[in-house]
């Protein structure tokens, strides 16, 4: 009598909230019926605590309930929106949580094939053509025994299936107690109407989603006494929380405002995001521009042209604040993630196919940039990383997504992630005398999908250092001087609001003010030959333009201005000057810069091969001495000492010339 009240009830319920939406056979396709369970327990206490005491019961009961309408037929009941109570986190889960109904949110890693299950064939029996269904578990299950007596020889006449996928979730770093903890994972096992089309477009690895279902566990092997856990689930939702998702209130808005109006504003903001760090004005306004981005560019048919995504490489001495500074840059956009080069790889970075014991087959595997998708990437000690794995990144920085192709998996993932990285010189010590991308020992291609590259070196000066003293101090003496003029959470909404809402345009004022001074600052010296005057970068071009309609974005204005573009440009030029790439006369070094090697030094390679080449014709051992070498060079061609010496050195290390003696050259 207490169930049928309970049926009576809960058909009670389903006609006041979900009469329209009841899957009856003649009017929808779906046949299952998702409740919201707040919405339950505001309805009967009764309804709402039996679902959580014995879910199989509760559920057996609306199904039930649901047959009690016309058209309704074998409806599938599921609910979401569970209350505080039942949501845990992964790594919070014990034995206590088996068989209760939770909700858990996390990031997708990985997804499986939709498979197929049987759960109830139907075996006949060769002498009396009787029937037998029997239910399947893991392996096939087969009738023991007729009842005509016959044990052996049944054939298979029907199968019950349904469809399973398998998806891995794991926790949400931001959810961690500290950050030492490494994030779990579970397994979330998906069936029947969940495994239907428009969900399993949605499962992309690096979504973040709200799972709720009930905690299972299996044993390990076939007969270990070991468990492991997962959730069968009831519910999945993609939860899409990025900056696109953020509210705001009209309050906030004006306050936004106003404050993108103050005279004070880039300061304001520099200090609130980097309170405790002295110094690196430019690479700290810099960080805070590429917090808020520039404007993607698309063509007529919406196909993606050209990133707004500005990425920002450090680099310096250990100890120089670059760790610092990264931890705190990632606060401020939702779902950053910081990695160290140390423990990365391009696989880990990126995405790999992966043999998976888990999911069984193989699987897509998203690595930390797609994870870091519309949001910030941090990558402290990038120089640790294996330099194969570093052209996993290449594409990835640039056109804002990657593409897996491998072991039948076929998959593209965004990553429209901002990438802030910092590196430390090979010798410890940043050394203006030669080429950055050569001290920290990445490849050049890739040191060139970073807009703007900062040497963070330590402060020289006795006044600076007291006052890299008295910002340390303040910390530990919790001073007003330690304290950021904007919460952490203004700002974030802040950032947040402006890449939302607005969307810079250029016009032609601005165009000629930055083509003028662009030209004026890549132009060559006179002096310089024809072939090495007609080089012209594109990319530090876009690079500006980038900063400019960054810039205008962080005042809240869809329209770039000459300001605008005069703080995008100086930013670039002090950037180019801590690496020594501005001449003396101001101008942009393209050998450094490009790694080019002007014509001068070009011709002079192949003038000093061919001294090498005589002297060696001339000399009894076959080999031409350094002194030989130099004096040819200088009394005939009037190349200069220092010249020569670089050459030769560049020679040898490339394997054009040997030195099969000390100070003697071989070609």
């Amino acid at each position: 009598m207490v169930v049928e009240e309970r049926v009576q009830e809960a058909k009670e319920f389903l006609e006041l909230h979900y009469l329209a939406e009841l899957p009856r056979e003649k009017r929808q396709s779906h046949n299952f019926l998702v409740i919201d369970f707040m919405l339950l327990a505001r309805f009967s206490i009764e309804l709402s605590s039996m679902l959580l005491d014995d879910y199989g019961e509760g559920q057996k009961i609306f199904e039930i309930a649901t047959g009690r309408f016309d058209g309704v037929k074998g409806c599938k009941v599921r609910f979401r929106n569970l209350p505080e109570a039942q949501h845990r986190l992964v790594w919070k889960l014990r034995k206590e949580d088996i068989g209760q109904l939770i909700s858990v949110k996390g990031f997708i890693r990985k997804v499986s094939e939709v498979l197929h299950g049987v759960s109830i064939i139907w075996w006949e029996c060769p002498a009396c053509g009787n029937p037998l269904p029997v239910l399947q578990g893991k392996t096939i299950s087969k009738p023991t025994k007729c009842l005509c007596g016959r044990e052996r020889g049944f054939r298979i006449t029907r199968r019950e299936m349904y469809d399973i996928q398998r998806v891995v979730v794991e926790e949400d770093p931001a959810d961690l107690e500290n950050s030492i903890q490494k994030p779990r994972r579970i397994v979330a096992v998906l069936k029947d109407d969940l495994c239907r089309e428009e969900i399993d477009k949605i499962l992309q690895p690096s979504y973040k989603v709200k799972v709720t279902g009930l905690l299972g566990d299996s044993s390990i092997t076939k007969e270990a006494t070991t468990f492991k856990k997962h959730i069968d689930v009831e519910h999945i939702e993609v939860l899409n929380e990025t900056y696109e998702t953020a509210k705001f209130t009209q309050e906030e808005i004006d306050k936004f405002n106003e404050l993108s109006k103050s005279g004070t504003f880039y300061d304001d903001m520099i200090q609130s995001i980097f309170p405790t760090i002295y110094g690196h004005s430019s690479a700290k306004l810099a960080i805070f521009l590429q917090l808020i981005g520039g404007v993607h560019i698309y063509n007529s048919e919406g196909l993606f042209e050209e990133r707004g995504t500005i990425h920002v490489l450090l680099c310096g001495s250990p100890g120089s604040g670059k760790t610092q500074i990264l931890r705190r840059a990632i606060l401020f956009l939702p779902n950053s993630r910081f990695t160290g080069g140390r423990g990365a790889s391009g696989i880990g970075l990126v995405a790999a196919v992966v043999k998976d014991e888990e999911l069984g087959g193989y699987s897509l595997e998203a690595g930390a940039m797609p994870m870091a998708n519309k949001s910030m990437l941090a990558i402290d000690e990038l120089d640790k990383i294996d330099k194969t794995d570093i052209s996993h990144m290449n594409n990835a920085m640039v056109d804002l997504k990657v593409s897996i192709d491998k072991a039948n998996i076929h998959g593209v993932l965004e990553t429209d992630t901002i990438v802030l990285g910092a590196a430390n010189p090979t010798d410890r010590i940043f050394d203006s005398r030669e080429l950055i991308w050569k001290q920290i020992g990445l490849p050049k291609d890739f040191m060139d999908r970073f807009d703007l590259i900062f040497p963070i070196e330590n402060i020289r000066t006795e006044e600076g250092q007291r006052k890299v003293a008295d910002v340390i101090f303040s910390k530990y003496m919790k001073t007003e001087a330690s304290k950021p003029k904007l919460p952490v959470a203004f700002v974030k909404k802040y950032i947040s609001y402006a890449r939302q809402n607005y969307s810079p345009e250029l016009n032609d004022i601005v165009k000629e003010f930055i083509t003028d001074n662009f030209i004026n600052l890549v132009k060559p010296s006179p002096h310089v030959d024809a072939e090495d005057r007609a080089y012209f970068s594109t990319r530090l071009l876009t690079n500006i333009i980038r900063l400019a309609t960054a810039t205008a974005k962080a005042r809240l204005s869809n329209r770039v201005t000459v300001d605008d573009a005069k703080i995008a440009i100086d930013i670039l030029i002090d950037s180019l000057k801590q690496q020594q790439i501005i001449t003396t006369d101001g101008l942009l070094d393209i050998e450094k810069s490009e790694a080019i090697m002007p014509k001068r030094k070009r011709d002079a390679k192949y003038v000093i091969i061919e001294i090498i080449k005589d002297l060696c014709t001339q000399s009894q051992d076959k080999l031409a001495s350094d002194s030989d070498v130099l004096r040819t060079a200088i009394q005939t061609y009037g190349l200069e000492e220092s010249l020569v010496d670089e050459i030769i050195k560049k020679l040898v290390f490339t394997g054009d010339i040997s030195e099969p003696k000390v100070c003697k050259y071989h070609v």
